[in-house]
């Protein structure tokens, strides 16, 4: 007797009621600031308190209080099959910067949190905002000083998930 167990189609599942919310929702405050992300919703709760509101609802209201239209975020977010991906894909040296190409392998927009080690120990953040995919590209240049000689690149955020991180670390001679 062969039997499908509901516990099989759990991990899904919850990945996809809880986390998933949660990182976009992450993903959104960084984008649009502490400001704008309390204002969107103090507004969705005061438009929708005591009523039924589905997902359609807040994306509405999303572009309704940013005045922006952030359809390029939630379609693969929300409605789309996919996953989370970055990539460094080349590092050079141009006179006084090197040039950091990031590519988006996965489908959905995250931001880039970058951290770069120099030979003396000593490290650079960079944090780019999911907006360097707004225009639909899926990879942009990165340019950080060439003060000293760099040696290592990571792709890495707790929060941020990522379907391949073997991708994530460039090492330079």
């Amino acid at each position: 007797m062969m039997t499908t167990s509901v516990y099989l189609k759990r991990p899904v599942y919850h990945y996809n009621s809880y986390a998933k919310p949660a990182v976009f929702l992450f993903i959104l405050k960084d984008l649009l600031g502490e400001q704008l992300f309390t204002k969107l919703l103090h507004a969705y709760v005061a438009i929708w308190k005591d009523k039924h509101p589905i997902p359609y609802d807040f994306f509405y209201t999303l572009n309704t209080v940013t005045g922006r239209n952030l359809n390029w975020l939630v379609q693969p977010w929300f409605f789309e099959y996919g996953y989370a991906d970055l990539a460094i894909v080349n590092v050079s040296r141009e006179s006084n910067m090197y040039q950091v190409i990031i590519k988006k392998e996965g489908h959905y927009p995250v931001p880039v949190y970058l951290k770069a080690t120099y030979s003396d120990g000593s490290i650079i953040m960079v944090h780019k905002n999911v907006s360097v995919w707004e225009r639909g590209a899926d990879s942009f240049t990165l340019e950080l000083p060439a003060i000293k000689l760099l040696t290592k690149l990571h792709l890495d955020h707790y929060l941020i998930p990522d379907a391949d991180v073997s991708d994530n670390i460039w090492l330079l001679p």
